[in-house]
């Protein structure tokens, strides 16, 4: 055999490979997906959250869970580039929805194991790789990047639910985005898609389109670009 011959044999067999481990990454990112949509949250974590915000009816529990799944989605989507971006946490219901689930740490464990492959770390805001803002940015974009319909986004007065968590809830000293303060974060995230190509994360998937909606309105948002939230996601 020719050395011409080998080598466009090595070359069929290399793309053959590639192509064969990216359609098992994206199964693998699909299945992962579906896992964290379906996923049942356990009923000792509703117990935990109702003993702490007893005010908390149903709607507004279910309202938390939701966001909680869209922010597990939204790192799921974040890890697809194996960069390592930090996302950032925009809501202090959620946030502590979180907290309260990894304190069931057989629970949460085990729920890694099949959401990510690997234990999800929350990383306080000063132990972050990058500013707070910047991971907010990259939360937002990945909600951004995914188009709506089916698999789109679960919304709260035309705001991304996990956005729109704390005002929703009436969480007291919550971190409060109203369209104004969005639109800076869009206005930032465009800055960055600009400047680098697009913030180092994924464009994966989304939520359910459902809209919920619990009364109130937009009032004053968040000061600065991004200027709230907490801490956020590592590897």
């Amino acid at each position: 055999m020719s050395q011409s011959l080998i080598l466009v044999t090595g070359i069929i067999g290399l793309v053959a490979l590639v192509g064969l481990l990216l359609r098992l990454r994206s199964r693998l990112k699909s299945e992962r997906e579906a896992f964290i949509r379906g996923y049942p949250f356990p009923i000792q974590l509703r117990q935990k959250l109702a003993m702490h915000n007893p005010h908390w009816e149903g709607e507004q529990m279910q309202l938390v869970l939701r966001a909680l799944r869209q922010y597990f989605l939204v790192c799921l989507a974040a890890d697809a580039t194996g960069r390592g971006k930090p996302v950032g946490m925009p809501s202090k219901a959620v946030d502590q929805a979180w907290h309260e689930f990894i304190l069931m740490s057989r629970h949460y464990t085990e729920f890694c194991r099949h959401a990510f492959g690997r234990y999800l770390h929350h990383a306080p805001e000063n132990t972050m790789s990058t500013s707070l803002d910047d991971a907010l940015v990259n939360t937002l974009h990945q909600i951004k990047s995914k188009p709506g319909g089916s698999t789109g986004w679960a919304m709260w007065g035309g705001i991304p639910l996990l956005f729109a968590a704390d005002r929703a809830l009436a969480v007291p000293d919550g971190h409060l985005y109203d369209t104004e303060a969005m639109s800076r974060l869009e206005h930032r995230r465009q800055l960055t898609k600009s400047k680098k190509g697009g913030p180092d994360c994924g464009v994966e998937s989304g939520d359910s389109g459902l809209t919920l909606d619990f009364g109130g309105g937009d009032s004053s948002g968040c000061s600065g670009a991004g200027g709230c939230g907490g801490g956020g996601c590592s590897s």
